[in-house]
């Protein structure tokens, strides 16, 4: 069985967008990037990369620091925090297809590898997490 890109539970899966269990259950080149870009984002965890000064910053590729929506969370559960949850999987998607574009469309899972490589040994700076909460809140 492939692993499935939606974290939570099993009912959290069967109410979430067609989109995700679309890209979950195909085989072509964005969603072998996507499976990998995924399981680097939990294998990484939750860090603030820093910010060098002298070198020239782009967006992407670079990868999100977070491991769930951003803001405090309260605790809540039910149709609240299962939207916030949807919405930090839309925000994951959009965050790899940009990676995955601005690297070149990479086809093969090493090519996937190294897009994923340099997105990790990217920079976090200020512009990064202004504009991915910009896409997380919008």
């Amino acid at each position: 069985m492939r692993p499935s890109m939606i974290a939570g539970s099993d009912e959290d899966i069967e109410e979430c967008p067609l989109f995700f269990k679309l890209i979950s259950n195909q085989h072509g080149s964005y969603s072998r990037f996507m499976q990998l870009f995924s399981r680097s984002q939990t294998e990484a965890g939750a860090s603030t990369l820093t910010f060098d000064e002298g070198a020239s910053v782009t967006l992407f590729p670079s990868m999100l620091p977070w491991r769930g929506p951003p803001g405090k969370s309260r605790g809540k559960r039910g149709t609240r925090g299962f939207h916030r949850r949807v919405a930090f999987k839309w925000l994951q998607s959009l965050w790899g297809l940009f990676n995955f574009l601005e690297g070149g469309s990479p086809c093969t899972p090493q090519a996937a590898s190294q897009v994923i490589d340099r997105a990790s040994k990217g920079v976090w700076t200020a512009i990064h997490e202004d504009y991915a909460r910009a896409m997380f809140y919008k």
